[in-house]
């Protein structure tokens, strides 16, 4: 399947794709997209892409492990320290922290964090609302959107009531996708709820209501934000 999984700008300004393909590159001089060669027999998954300093990438993928990018080279390495317990091949969200701390989500609904101080254990965390669909850089701390809920950690400290949720209700609730734009506003992506938002300085999640002729943004299914 050459399905999008990830589509990511990095600090220089590049398209960056991952799809069930592999890795691509846009090249804006001649409008066509560059494979990029993973070192693996196959051509894996590529679920997620993040930018881990100015000339680095990280990309995750769906079974076959993690790997480091060069911008400017192209090189890439596997990176087999950082396959931590669990389903340790299978990458489907990845992140570093403000801290330098590793986040890792898998197949499962167990997210795992390796600490910046390499003398700390591999630590787990079971999250209740299902598996993870995106990793944000958050308030000073990392905040989970998962299937059915959000968690916050910071501090050491996880938390499920971090954010108040209430005007989706209890029901069948299934976060898709998450996005911090440059002024604090949070906006999560949601099957069948549309848009929603926490505006900055809050901690209420509220419905972005739009419709437009026959597009009702209300009921819409929103995969991904960008």
């Amino acid at each position: 399947s050459n399905n999008i999984a990830k589509t990511f700008v990095d600090r220089k300004g590049n398209l960056w794709v991952g799809s069930g393909m592999g890795l691509t590159l846009y090249n804006a001089a001649n409008d066509e997209f560059e494979r990029i060669a993973l070192p693996s027999t196959a051509a894996p998954r590529v679920n997620d892409i993040f930018q881990s300093d100015d000339h680095h990438l990280l990309i995750g993928t769906a079974g076959y492990g993690l790997y480091l990018l060069d911008i400017d080279t192209h090189k890439v390495v596997k990176l087999d320290n950082y396959a931590l317990e669990g389903d340790n091949d299978y990458f489907s969200h990845i992140l570093i922290d403000r801290e330098g701390n590793f986040w890792k989500a898998g197949s499962s609904p167990v997210i795992t964090f390796r600490r910046n101080n390499k003398q700390h254990t591999i630590s787990t965390y079971d999250s209740p609302y299902g598996t993870v669909t995106a990793f944000l850089n958050y308030e000073g701390g990392v905040l989970m959107v998962c299937r059915r809920g959000l968690i916050y950690y910071q501090n050491g400290q996880f938390s499920t009531d971090f954010i108040d949720m209430s005007v989706l209700g209890d029901d069948n609730i299934q976060l898709r996708s998450a996005l911090c734009d440059k002024m604090g506003n949070l906006f999560i992506g949601t099957l069948g709820k549309g848009l929603c938002w926490v505006p900055n300085g809050t901690r209420k999640l509220l419905r972005y209501e739009h419709t437009s002729g026959s597009f009702d943004l209300n009921t819409s299914n929103v995969w991904a934000l960008f």
